[in-house]
């Protein structure tokens, strides 16, 4: 489940940042009025589900999200980047499902979500913890 849904959340990321890039070029689409809101909540379930697949497998995610190592810079747009983003989380939850985690493409996909941030001038650890904090609150 956490790979499938590092796949799924990565597909949102891009979709929400796609008509970011839309918006830019034609304007504002009356569908999607809060677009900002989703490429934030987008990118802080890609951190969750990156944790729970960690969890999952017995790897300590504190490893992987090494913030001293990781680089906001990124080469080109974060639509582009996005795109990246769900070539790493397919390939990811590919080796999940048949040797565990492959912590180095984890990696990477984390310093991906902190790169489409800066692009975004999103503060990264911010929107993680606002959408953790809308998460646990969450009623089934």
């Amino acid at each position: 489940m956490p790979a499938a849904g590092l796949v799924e959340e990565a597909g949102e990321l891009l979709h929400a940042l796609l008509k970011v890039e839309q918006r830019r070029i034609w304007g504002q689409e009356g569908r999607y009025k809060n677009l900002e809101h989703d490429v934030k909540d987008a990118i802080g379930d890609c951190i969750i589900y990156a944790c729970s697949l960690c969890n999952a497998d017995g790897v300590d995610f504190r490893e992987i999200m090494d913030w001293s190592n990781l680089s906001q810079k990124v080469a080109g747009q974060a639509l582009r980047a996005s795109i990246d983003l769900v070539e790493v989380a397919s390939r990811i939850a590919g080796h999940s499902f048949k040797r565990g985690v492959d912590t180095i493409a984890l990696t990477s996909y984390i310093k991906q979500l902190r790169a489409i941030s800066a692009v975004e001038r999103l503060d990264f650890d911010a929107v993680v913890s606002e959408v953790w904090e809308r998460v646990k609150n969450r009623v089934k």
